[in-house]
């Protein structure tokens, strides 16, 4: 079972968990609780219901996805 926390450093707010794993700094102390959410949620195996990361405040987030990648795959060596 994962417990993670939010831990105060200084100006950021990190996720914390007792596993070892820690999350990013981030300025907003609920971008961190969402951080816990996410990986407890992840360590217990409910992959799917994390919820999308929330967009910075005032940008607008465009749906992408992996068909939609300009990004071509490159054929193996040999």
């Amino acid at each position: 079972m994962h417990l993670p926390t939010v831990e105060h450093r200084g100006s950021f707010a990190h996720a914390t968990c007792p596993c070892g794993w820690s999350g990013p700094g981030r300025r907003a102390v609920a971008r961190a609780a969402d951080d816990c959410a996410a990986h407890e949620l992840l360590a217990d195996g409910a992959a799917a219901l994390v919820p999308a990361p929330r967009p910075a405040e005032g940008r607008a987030v465009e749906a992408t996805s992996v068909e939609d990648s300009p990004v071509e795959a490159v054929p193996a060596a040999g």
